[in-house]
């Protein structure tokens, strides 16, 4: 069945989709995909995308729900689901400099849909991309970023290690008024985060504790 690892909602919330990965296929080997579910029964709909090799860490639907952006951790790149098609695009490759992906673990879209936000874990750096693949800006987190969520501003909120913190789209620490919260995190438990744009809360999940902050 594979290990979840990331989840989105289709705008209408009439679908569910999961990045699954460590299916293992005899005389295929290991492999990765993203499966639409329903979530009134749980039902599977349908795979949208299956790759060997493909791990699946983070995922975000587009602002007009069309695409789904999923970072792929395993081979260091975005892929670009068009879920009318189902066709395929991937942004990015695997190596450490400004313009490619180590260890892409979450991504977003900005507000306008015109750009996503990646969670570089590896080089502890938010990365945004323009959808054609060029980098527009990067920018070092202390402390590192596992997770990511972008509010309706385009402020983007971390989380790492003890700290939640929201930087501006260009990359000016904003605040960090959440630090020292004991988010023990590493690359096998990254935790899970929310923002809830009308109340202003963020909520985050960290599996090695069982806990969610609020």
């Amino acid at each position: 069945a594979g290990h979840p690892r990331c989840v989105a909602a289709s705008r209408d919330g009439s679908s569910l989709f999961v990045g699954l990965c460590d299916i293992y296929i005899e005389g295929t080997g290991f492999v990765g995909c993203v499966c639409e579910f329903s979530p009134s029964d749980g039902k599977l709909l349908r795979q949208v995308y299956r790759c060997e090799n493909f791990e699946p860490s983070g995922m975000a639907i587009s602002p007009d729900g069309a695409a789904l952006a999923v970072t792929d951790a395993r081979r260091g790149r975005v892929l670009f689901l068009c879920l009318a098609d189902g066709s395929m695009r991937a942004i990015s490759k695997k190596g450490q400099a400004n313009s490619q992906l180590k260890l892409p673990c979450d991504v977003s879209y900005t507000p306008d849909g015109q750009q996503v936000v990646v969670a570089d874990t590896y080089t502890k750096k938010v990365k945004i991309f323009n959808l054609d693949g060029t980098l527009a800006c990067a920018f070092p987190v202390e402390g590192g970023v596992f997770a990511l969520a972008v509010d309706g501003s385009g402020n983007i909120c971390t989380a790492g290690e003890n700290h939640i913190k929201v930087f501006s789209r260009q990359g000016m620490l904003l605040h960090d008024k959440l630090g020292g919260l004991p988010l023990r995190v590493h690359v096998k438990a990254t935790p899970c985060l929310a923002l809830d744009s009308s109340s202003g809360r963020i909520a985050v999940s960290v599996s090695a504790d069982r806990t969610v902050f609020i």
